[in-house]
């Protein structure tokens, strides 16, 4: 059974690499070959993260007091894809892709799914998907620390 976890944001800034160590402790827990998900939604201006996993996380991740992780419901997603792929800037954060397809597309994007499997060691495979009006793409080139990297 899969358990969901918010991740609370105990700092204004949150490095890329605070986000990989995050990471990288995460896909200990879960051990290799399995697949875990990081999911932000985004919705009336509040950008929210979720953990999606089969293993059980503890509250605070190993020295990193930047987040805090509290019991919280299914996030669902929805199943709408499209098959075009879509490709952005590699070092967009989420609160730029926000701001991109507000301005530029005038959609909404609704949710950010990164699936991460530990292939060995710190070896990471990923893919990232973008929810934009409810509809699934696959970014190209989307890089998760640097997604989910925040300056407030």
């Amino acid at each position: 059974m899969q358990t969901v976890k918010e991740i609370y944001l105990n700092k204004k800034i949150i490095t890329k690499e605070r986000w990989l160590e995050f990471i990288n402790n995460i896909s200990d827990y879960n051990g290799i070959f399995r697949k875990w998900k990081i999911i932000i939604s985004i919705h009336n201006n509040k950008i929210r993260y979720f953990v999606k996993t089969k293993c059980n996380l503890p509250i605070s991740i190993n020295n990193l007091d930047e987040f805090i992780l509290k019991e919280s419901k299914d996030v669902v997603l929805p199943k709408k894809y499209c098959s075009i792929p879509f490709l952005i800037n590699v070092g967009s954060n989420v609160i730029d892709l926000v701001d991109y397809f507000q301005v530029k597309k005038q959609k909404e994007l609704n949710y950010v799914e990164i699936v991460l499997r530990k292939i060995y060691d710190n070896k990471i495979k990923y893919k990232v998907n973008i929810y934009i009006d409810d509809k699934k793409y696959r970014m190209i080139l989307g890089i998760p620390a640097n997604i989910l990297s925040i300056d407030l």
